[in-house]
This record gives C-alpha cells, sequence and structure tokens, in this order.
C-alpha cells in the first residue's frame, strides 16, 4: 500500500552558525510530488542543480516560516540576506527532509 507523503509535517532547523539567543528558528515542511515535480527544472540525472535564484526558490517553498530574524520579516529577503554557510545548511536540511539526491549548489 502507498502513503503519501505528510505535506503537513513541519520541521524546526537552527543552523550551527547561530550562537546568539533567542535562536532564528527555520520551520519546514515536505515539498508534495507535485511541488517537486514542478520544480523539475533543477533536476539533472536525478540531482538537484540548484545555482543562483534556483536556490532561493527551493528554500522559499521548503521553508514556510522564520521565527526570531532581527529586522526583516520578507522571507525570501531574509533568505538572500544569509551567508553563504547558512544557505547551504538550509539546502542541505531541505534536500533531506525531501529525499533528493546528492547536489550540487554554486553562487
Amino acid at each position: 500500500m502507498l502513503k503519501g507523503i505528510d505535506i503537513n509535517q513541519k520541521i524546526e532547523f537552527v543552523s550551527k552558525e547561530d550562537t546568539s539567543e533567542p535562536k532564528t528558528v527555520f520551520i519546514f515542511v515536505p515539498l508534495s510530488g507535485a511541488d517537486t515535480i514542478g520544480m523539475s527544472g533543477i533536476f539533472e540525472g536525478g540531482m538537484a542543480k540548484l545555482t543562483g535564484k534556483a536556490i532561493v526558490d527551493f528554500l522559499d517553498k521548503c521553508i514556510v516560516e522564520i521565527k526570531n530574524f532581527e529586522g526583516e520579516t520578507d522571507k525570501i529577503k531574509i533568505i538572500s540576506s544569509l551567508t553563504t554557510g547558512v544557505i547551504s545548511e538550509l539546502v542541505t536540511q531541505a534536500s533531506e527532509i525531501n529525499n533528493l539526491k546528492a547536489q550540487e549548489t554554486k553562487n
């Protein structure tokens, strides 16, 4: 028997680079199969190939909320303002949640 993806599941993630209190918490949800297919342009040979804007778009779909970020409230602006190290952590977390094969990220 098949079982669908629980798209209502929420996973909290804190960057290892966040040493302040309160911690900034990124809330992830798994992508539905339809969402993953809709992003098919980022896949090549079964692997996610994320570059530039595709990274931000991928994280925008996977992250539904960001708690305790000082200043900006717009999710895309927050993601775009993060360091390369934090963005890399977020892409890794999103890929693990969505069972994607190894990816290549470039800035």
